[in-house]
This record gives structure tokens, sequence and C-alpha cells, in this order.
């Protein structure tokens, strides 16, 4: 799947191709999505989010917390169009699953 058809596909359909995706191809559609739509950097978002992670309460709106972490590292120049609410929605359900899916790894590696 190409990075442009995760912005135009319906969102089930991209829930299910998202779900059946390995690490590398999220990885690859994020950092995308980030420097064409968000103007930022991918490892810096990243870092951002993960550093975030340990703020989010279950008392919060983590989706939103995460978002406007994404929001705040984008750098769209002046005069430009601001980032879309659906490239925004879409980069964050994209760095959560790599955030999860990086988790997993993590943790299954140390139950090895």
């Amino acid at each position: 799947m190409k990075t442009h058809e995760v912005l135009s596909l319906p969102e089930a359909t991209l829930s299910k191709h998202l779900a059946q995706c390995k690490l590398k191809e999220l990885e690859r559609h994020a950092q995308k999505l980030i420097e064409k739509h968000c103007h930022g950097n991918y490892a810096t978002t990243l870092r951002a989010v993960i550093k975030a992670v340990p703020s989010l309460s279950s008392n919060n709106d983590k989706f939103n917390h995460v978002k406007e972490v994404i929001h705040l590292h984008s750098h769209v120049p002046s005069g430009s169009a601001p980032i879309s609410p659906s490239v925004l929605e879409r980069t964050t359900v994209i760095l959560m699953m790599i955030i999860a899916k990086k988790f997993e790894a993590i943790h299954s590696n140390a139950n090895a």
C-alpha cells in the first residue's frame, strides 16, 4: 500500500490494512506523513510521543493528547495550509500502533 492510499482509504478499510502491516511499513507511512504533511521530523516526533506515554492516565483522552504532541512537533511553514485533521488523526493512529508494536517486541524479548 502506498502512503497516499493511507490518506484516501475509508477508515474501515484502512484500519484492517494497518492491523496487518508490519512495523517497517508502519514506520515508512509515518515518516512520509510527518515529513510531507506535518513538516516535522519522524524521529523527533516519535521520541516526543514515547516520552508522553507515561504521562497518559486512564482519566484523560489519550488519543487527543498524543495528537496534540504530534501537532506541537509539526512545523507548518507560514502561509501554508494547516495540517488536515484527517492527516493528523491517521498519523496519530499509526504512531500509536508503532509504539504498541515496539512495546510488544520488547516485552516478548524480555520474556524469552
